[in-house]
Order: structure tokens, then sequence, then C-alpha cells
């Protein structure tokens, strides 16, 4: 905020755009006041000069102005931006970095930075806009930071996080030395970074566990003398069957969101306009970045994207019966396309989900469990064009209802604007009546004050020619 030619940056403000005009000033000077803690970035029709210190600036004196009236000489048009480059602390929230046994990791990351070279930073980062914030800097760099993360981390085995205390000094060294690259060549000056509140989710679940088993091993222990403790039970076997179960959970979690981010982009307006089955594919495998869908699974969703191309019965356009309301409902392509897809994505994550409920159950072989998801996959499969139907038809109901909604909404407003024009006229109507009302109320009140004035002048006339007789 620019307050008596003075900057007072806003909380996490790191930088302004000042135009000539915003600066107060009269005839003699416009000049712009830069507070210890700030620096100053002018440019002049293009050129851009180097930094300035705390000080005053002119950015247009006397003679500018009177030559900038009258036309007789060029006036630089002249800009400034004004930088806080004081030191400034951005918090990063890390979440579900997995190590190599994998352990999902969480964890928070403090970084101080200070602005270095306003130059590069007005050109990388102030560049058509007029502020530029701390949020703005820490979406800038939480992508590379939760890149150099999942590098560092996926190299090692949480026994190694917690064991050697220095390897938290060498995971900061590691950060530290690549955001510095990234700082550097953006103008910033890289001071301090600090990693804490680490969190271990399946630890945490772990525990639980453990809690329970030497709960009830107390329990057991007060009845039973000499019993063992149930925790001290599991052998290694169970402990790692626990392990591989949370990992594949975990796993069908994160498929099942990435499958829940296709969906709502399959149902958008953005994917809508989208033509070229290349595009369509691109468009949904951004999605998927961290490439956690099988290439079976992505095999079967481009065959969905392509179902026009190969459906040699397809028609332009047709109609279905809703039995339901009694009416017609029509059907076009994108509808068909967008229920095929959707289709495609629901049974994939429903089989997920049923194969590994079926997984776990221990007194499967792995034969009957293979057959066990062939069957399933079959089942899936055959009930996938009466879903793609039902979808369809739910989809087109939808996009009707949505049509409906807004030509009915268009219709109230034109009901709205027509009912408003009468409500006009009948006020114009009232008042011009209530006008003449007015003016035939002034007219009689003017005629009878005349005839009264009459009245009094023929009494006067009268009297005055009785005064006569009598004095004859």
């Amino acid at each position: 905020m620019l307050r008596q030619n003075r900057w007072y940056p806003a909380k996490d403000e790191l930088a302004t755009r000042v135009q000539v005009q915003d600066v107060r000033g009269g005839w003699l000077m416009r000049e712009l006041i830069v507070e210890p803690g700030q620096q100053i970035l002018i440019s002049a029709d293009g050129y851009q000069h180097p930094a300035g210190n705390p000080g005053s600036y002119v950015l247009r004196d006397i003679g500018d102005e009177v030559a900038h009236k009258l036309g007789v000489r060029h006036v630089e048009r002249m800009t400034a931006a004004l930088f806080s480059v004081a030191p400034f602390d951005l918090a990063f929230k890390v979440e579900k970095a997995y190590t190599s046994d994998p352990y999902c990791v969480s964890m928070s990351i403090i970084v101080t930075l200070q602005i270095e070279s306003p130059a590069i930073v007005s050109a990388n980062h102030l560049h058509g806009r007029d502020t530029l914030t701390q949020t703005d800097i820490a979406t800038y760099l939480q992508p590379e930071l939760n890149d150099a993360v999942v590098e560092w981390l996926g190299e090692r085995t949480l026994q190694e996080l917690r064991v050697n205390i220095a390897t938290k000094d060498l995971f900061d060294e590691f950060l530290e030395a690549r955001l510095k690259r990234t700082c550097k060549a953006n103008g910033l000056d890289f001071l301090q970074l600090r990693t804490l509140n680490y969190h271990v989710i399946q630890l945490d679940a772990l525990n639980q566990v453990r809690e329970a088993y030497l709960i009830r091993s107390a329990a057991l222990e007060a009845e039973v003398t000499g019993e063992e403790r149930l925790f001290e039970q599991l052998t290694e076997r169970d402990l790692q069957e626990i392990r591989e179960q949370t990992r594949q959970v975990e796993k069908f979690e994160r498929r099942s969101a990435v499958r829940q981010q296709m969906r709502s982009a399959i149902l958008s307006d953005e994917f809508a306009e989208i033509r070229s089955e290349r595009e369509k594919e691109a468009f949904l495998h951004d999605i998927d970045h961290e490439r956690l869908l099988q290439g079976d699974e992505w095999s079967r969703i481009q065959r969905e994207i392509a179902w026009q191309r190969n459906d040699d019965l397809r028609v332009r356009r047709e109609s279905l019966q809703d039995h339901v309301w009694g009416r017609r409902t029509q059907i076009d392509d994108r509808d068909r396309e967008r229920a095929h897809l959707l289709t495609r994505i629901d049974l994939e994550n429903s089989f997920e989900q049923q194969s590994l409920s079926l997984s776990q159950r221990k007194q499967l072989e792995p034969e009957v469990l293979a057959h066990e998801q062939s069957v399933l996959r079959q089942r899936l499969e055959g009930q996938q064009s009466a879903e793609i139907q039902r979808t369809t038809f739910e989809l087109a109901q939808m996009r009707q209802l949505s049509e409906f909604e807004t030509e009915q909404h268009k219709r109230q407003a034109a009901l709205d604007r027509e009912q408003a024009n009468l409500d006009q006229l009948a006020a114009t109507e009232r008042a011009l009546r209530q006008s003449q009302a007015d003016r035939r109320i002034a007219l009689n009140k003017a005629n009878t004050e005349a005839e009264i004035a009459q009245l009094r002048l023929d009494q006067e006339s009268a009297e005055g020619e009785l005064a006569l007789l009598l004095y004859l």
C-alpha cells in the first residue's frame, strides 16, 4: 500500500509496481521515498536502471510536466518497482513421500530466503502482475521441493532415518543444495532450511496395534499367570504380512484418488472441448503424474476413448425412453463417450477393491485366488454394457435438466425485465395523472381567487356609488 509516497507492504507482500500517476505531487515534482529494508527498480521507456537503495527518487519534475502538457518534447514513460529485501520464512508441507521400505512419511519444512537481485526477480516473477507475494514464491518452489524429498527418501529405509541422527543433517544439506540453484537463478538468496514434524503414518497404525496387544496381554497375564504376551507371539512373517497388506491398501487408495480425479476431469467443460483422441489421452494421462495406473488398465481406458472409431453400428443421434418420467431423452456422442470412460474407471476401481479383499483372505491358495480374480473380471466386464447404457442415460438427463434450468433462468430474467418496464410505465403514468390533477387544482384555486377578487371590486364599487348618492 502506498501512503504519503511511501510503500507499506502487506503481511506477505514482497514487491509492488508503482506508476508515476500513483505518486502524489503537484507541478513541482513527483517524489517516491524508499524506506530502509527496501530497494527500488526504475524503468524508463523500456530501459531498466540499476536497483536503488533507500532514499528519495524523483519520477517527474516540473520541467517534465510542462513539456508533457505543451507537447514540446518527449517525456519518458517511467515506472518503478519496490522490493522488500528483508529475510522472510516460507513454510512448506510435504505429505506422502515414501521410503524404499516403503513407509509413508510427511514433514514440515521452513525455508528462509531474501531477495538478492530485484532485477532478476522482476524479470522472472513480477512480469505481467502488480504485486509479488511470499505465497507466489512458495507455490513456485513447492514442486521442486517435493521432487527433492521424494528422490532422497526413496533411496533410504525408515531404519536408516531412525537410527542415524546425522542422516537428518544430510537430508537438510541435500534439500539446501537443490534449492540454492533455483533460488540463485531467480534472484533469491538462500539463507536457511529446517525440517521438522516428521510423521510416519504406518507407524501410527502399528503403534495402535501394539497398544491393543499390550492391553490384551496385560489382561491375560492378570488372569493366567505365565501366559506370554500376545505381541511377543507375532512372528516376523506376520509383521511382513501386515506391512504388505498396508502397502497394498495405500497403493489402492492412491490409485482410487487418481481415478476420482479422472472422473471429475471427464465431467468438466474443459474435457468436453477436446476433440482429438490423442489430446484426450494426454489430458487424462497428465492427471496420473505418478504413473500409478498399470499399463493394462491404461490400455483399456485408451480403448474406451476410441469407442467411436471402433463402433461400426454407431449413429450420430438416438433417443432412449425414460420409463420413470414418461418422456424421451436425447442422447449424443458426448454423453456416450463420457459414459464409456466413467463406466471403465468405476469398473477398474471396483475390480481392484474386490480383488484386494480376496487377496487378504489367508485361506485362499494362489491358484484359487487367481481363479477368483479371473471370474470377478469376467463378471464385471459382463456388466459393462448395462452400466454404460445406465450412465449414458443419467448423463443425458443431467445435461437436459441443466439446459432446461438455464432456459428457465433466461425466461424468468426476460419476464423480470418486462415486469420492470411495465412497473416503470405505470409509475410514469401515475406521475402524469398526479401532475394533471395538481394543475387542475391549481387552476380551480386561481379561478376561485379571481372570482372572489371580482366580487370584492363589485362590492367596493357599489358601496362607492351608494356613498355618492347619499352625499348628493
